[in-house]
């Protein structure tokens, strides 16, 4: 299944622009960047996946986690509390290394925002500041290959929640997905979607960046393509496509269309004032694929929006394709946890049993049933069929109302 695996990697960063889907000249002369891209993630999700909440683990490559204790974790595998890790280290570049943890929200402990380390770079917690509280740092020169993420920290909150750190000195609150980089005695902010808040007031919208250090009010501007380039958004709870530099204005109320047609409306609204991610064009340059604050993607008519994108926006035949995980169309593990728990051959109590299995049983989950109540699961045997959600704790960090409806619904 390994080989399986890494062709679906292959094409998915291919898809995705996230790696060159040939050798690419690195800075040591040879690397080859798909391969490392794909051991290195590949790596993540057969150690990290299933982690449980409020821990640290060391995904892939040379990772060293130091604890409160001063005993230190090293390699692949290795993970640890989130409150008991004083320092994160994703080193070797050669590995792309990278380290991954759910750390619990300090207003509300059921919450967990997901962090992904990405090496050359550090993460050491801040003894003497506020909780939650860090210093990052990053060398940007120590990549083995130049078509790799920079080396940084991807943050994304819960969903319906709200996220704070306090990184080099900068408080932050976090709505979405962010990428974070150190700067002279600060960071740098690029918000990839909705919208993360400094504390001194400046609110970064999805499509820009600033640099923030002290109280000094920082300037806002798109961000840089190249910075937010090759991330492995498919190691993220909910992955999520990047779109361009900038962003749009909803300026007159319009609906989302399924193709770049005045026909081919779904009665979605956008409404006015609404912000908007932008991944690309029609031919006739009438028409945006855009990406709205909630989330939901479609092609609306360019002259319904007033658009901040610097530069040119790229002609697109189709939608992009939503990332999804490399190990197929599983999409979720979980555990069985009644004594006896029936699975059937339709999403309901009327379904004909084809089997019952026992605590513990592990399931693979491919989708959910159109009223959310059900579950589509494979056994480790093969057998797939249906069972209610209250009988399954989810193992992988995606809550049951994230997962796609499943074909046979």
């Amino acid at each position: 299944m390994h080989w399986l695996r890494r062709i679906a990697l292959a094409a998915l960063a291919a898809g995705l622009g996230l790696v060159g889907i040939g050798d690419v000249g690195a800075q040591d002369g040879g690397a080859d960047c798909p391969a490392v891209f794909d051991e290195a993630v590949t790596a993540a999700f057969d150690h990290c996946f299933t982690m449980e909440n409020g821990t640290v683990c060391a995904a892939s490559g040379d990772v060293r986690l130091t604890l409160a204790g001063g005993e230190t974790l090293e390699g692949a595998g290795s993970s640890a509390p989130f409150a008991d890790v004083t320092r994160i280290e994703a080193g070797d570049g050669a590995a792309w290394s990278i380290a991954r943890a759910y750390a619990p929200d300090k207003f509300n402990p059921d919450t967990y925002a997901t962090l992904l380390l990405l090496g050359p770079a550090t993460l050491e917690r801040d003894s003497a500041g506020a909780e939650n509280a860090f210093t990052l740092s990053a060398d940007p020169d120590g990549l083995a290959c130049a078509e790799l993420a920079q080396p940084g920290l991807l943050v994304q909150s819960p969903e319906l929640s709200l996220t704070q750190f306090t990184i080099n000195g900068v408080g932050l609150t976090i709505n979405g997905l962010v990428l974070i980089h150190p700067a002279d005695d600060g960071i740098t902010v690029r918000a990839l979607t909705r919208e993360t808040i400094i504390e001194t007031g400046a609110v970064v919208f999805t499509g820009y960046e600033t640099t923030a250090a002290g109280e000094s009010a920082p300037e806002i501007v798109p961000y840089d393509a190249a910075a937010v380039a090759h991330l492995p958004v498919i190691l993220l709870p909910r992955p999520v496509l990047v779109g361009l530099p900038g962003n749009a204005t909803v300026a007159e109320q319009t609906v989302l269309h399924l193709r770049p047609h005045s026909s081919a409306y779904t009665g979605q609204t956008v409404r006015v004032g609404g912000l908007a991610s932008v991944f690309g064009q029609d031919a006739s340059g009438e028409w945006l694929y855009i990406r709205t604050y909630d989330d939901r993607m479609g092609w609306v008519p360019r002259a319904a929006l007033t658009v901040d994108v610097p530069g040119e926006i790229p002609v697109i035949e189709t939608p992009p394709t939503l990332p999804t995980r490399p190990f197929g169309p599983v999409y979720a593990y979980g555990r069985t946890n009644s004594q006896a728990n029936n699975l059937r051959n339709a999403p309901s109590q009327m379904g004909e049993i084809v089997a019952t299995v026992p605590y513990g049983t592990e399931l693979a989950i491919y989708g959910r049933s159109a009223a959310d109540d059900w579950l589509l699961v494979e056994l480790p045997d093969g057998v797939r069929a249906w069972i209610s959600n209250v009988l399954v704790d989810f193992q992988t960090p995606i809550a049951p109302g994230e997962l796609p409806l499943a074909p046979e619904a």
